[in-house]
């Protein structure tokens, strides 16, 4: 990745709903063309960051800050971010057939998502429709554009939800668990598909999922979110490695780290006689730098605990 400005920046974001807050300051960037992820257990704040950064949370609050390029979203107006939504932040929700209208033809939607953004003529955004389709591997696109979404397989439904977050050329598509409820050969298909626009495009990606194997074979950061909090940070290599013991001695065991480690355990791994009084007695944590590039979050009252019983030994 080039050393080039991020396109879109969070700081300190944060998301409340009356006394409750669900997001708790959380801080990442993207560049153009860079592939970051954000994964974490449900519950965990993922999809409400995206949709706070799309600005679709009706009735939370939102506090921090969200810059594309030089623009602070945060404080623009309706008429001004619904330029911005679909225009330069495009996103992929995870379930394509309650976000397809499914009684409008994939042409309809298609050519209505078009002409939303750019000034053409219906016949030229049709024409731009079966270009987009025949893009995402869509076969026979004029016929299909005639047909409804009921009428396409669940992974032609959400590479038509990709050409549609496509057709305006955003600066960043925010694809939020594309891969839910596909089989694991549709799954390689759009993540493989995801890459190949990122290539061609340079557009950013910011890939929201629980599966920790998705993002492993598309990002090149990740950042684990648990808690409505980013408690790790680091370069997807460094997370997956199983001699990264560097971050495990300093800040106890990585969420990432335990929960690859204890993915076939049936049972939770027993709590740590050294970690003190519950979490929600303590002040949060603070995230630690745990080697160049690297960050990690830890509650400090527990230096010595070792989540999974068949972590790796640290070295020396």
């Amino acid at each position: 990745m080039t050393d080039t400005a991020p396109v879109l920046q969070v700081q300190d974001l944060t998301v409340s709903y009356g006394d409750a807050m669900p997001v708790k300051g959380i801080s990442f960037s993207v560049r153009p063309g860079e592939r970051i992820g954000l994964v974490g257990e449900s519950g965990s704040g993922k999809s409400l960051t995206a949709l706070s950064i799309m600005r679709l949370n009706d009735g939370a609050t939102l506090g921090g800050s969200i810059r594309l390029r030089d623009r602070e979203l945060l404080t623009l107006s309706t008429r001004e971010m619904t330029k911005v939504r679909g225009g330069e932040i495009a996103m992929v929700y995870q379930d394509p057939m309650s976000s397809l209208n499914p009684v409008r033809t994939i042409g309809h939607q298609l050519v209505e998502a078009i002409r939303l953004h750019d000034r053409v003529s219906k016949a030229a955004a049709r024409t731009r429709a079966v270009e987009l389709l025949t893009e995402v591997g869509v076969p026979l696109p004029e016929e299909r554009l005639a047909q409804y979404p009921h009428e396409f397989s669940g992974g032609m439904r959400q590479r038509v939800m990709i050409a549609m977050a496509m057709s305006s050329r955003p600066a960043v598509l925010i694809a939020d668990e594309p891969t839910t409820a596909l089989d694991v050969t549709t799954q390689s298909r759009i993540i493989d598909l995801l890459d190949r626009l990122a290539d061609e495009h340079g557009t950013a990606v910011v890939l929201i999922t629980h599966d920790l194997g998705v993002a492993a074979g598309f990002c090149e950061r990740i950042h684990v979110m648990r808690h409505g909090a980013i408690i790790e940070e680091q370069p997807v290599d460094a997370l997956y490695s199983s001699r990264n013991t560097r971050t495990r001695r300093r800040c106890s065991e990585p969420w990432s780290t335990s929960r690859s480690t204890c993915i076939s355990r049936s049972a939770p791994p027993p709590k740590c006689s050294n970690a003190g009084p519950s979490r929600s007695s303590r002040p949060a944590p603070s995230a630690r730098s745990t080697a160049p590039g690297n960050r990690a979050t830890c509650w400090s009252t527990c230096r010595a605990c070792r989540r999974c019983s068949r972590s790796a030994p640290d070295d020396g």
